[in-house]
């Protein structure tokens, strides 16, 4: 009983220092998030501050008959679960030998590609300088500078939000790294 006397006499700032304490038992190293193999990246998440994550992932394999390469930012709001994202490169070529020599190639693109070039690097700036506020004024600047943009929203938490604002899980399933 005392506990909750406790509670009802503390003020919203003592309250929120208090569940933080709880949280951080939790805590979710950033390093955790990343994944990689031979073909695949998911580089460490990074805060963008006012409850928004930045995740940075691609792939590049192929073979002799084809090639493959992607490249994405995806921004996630961890309060509402919605995750924006950016495509920057998406390309498949095939392979094509070079006048009939087996190891001279040269790629051609085999259906819809997506380069964002010079407008990627500007996005890139853009999520660099910070100053942003929501995640609708991100996929504003993106769809201005013509970048494909994807949206989704997840039922489960997004690690990078376990690691940077893990007190905004509400409904969502706890990311499985916060269990690890």
């Amino acid at each position: 009983m005392q506990v909750s006397s406790t509670l009802v006499g503390m003020s919203k700032r003592g309250l929120a220092f208090g569940l933080a304490g709880v949280f951080s038992a939790c805590t979710v190293a950033p390093e955790e998030c990343a994944k990689a193999d031979n073909h695949f990246f998911d580089a460490p998440p990074e805060d963008l501050g006012n409850g928004l994550v930045l995740n940075k992932s691609g792939s590049s394999h192929g073979n002799s008959r084809y090639r493959v390469a992607s490249s994405f930012r995806s921004v996630v709001d961890c309060e509402t679960g919605i995750a924006s994202t950016f495509v920057l490169l998406d390309v498949f070529e095939k392979t094509e030998r070079v006048d009939g020599r087996p190891y001279a190639t040269s790629f051609s693109s085999d259906g819809p590609s997506i380069d964002a070039g010079e407008a990627g690097k500007e996005f890139e700036a853009f999520l660099d300088a910070g100053g942003y506020t929501s995640l609708a004024e991100v996929k504003a600047k993106a769809e201005e500078l013509g970048i494909v943009v994807r949206e989704r929203i997840s039922e489960q938490e997004d690690c990078g939000c376990a690691v940077f604002y893990p007190g905004m899980l509400g409904d969502k399933e706890p990311a499985q790294e916060r269990n690890a």
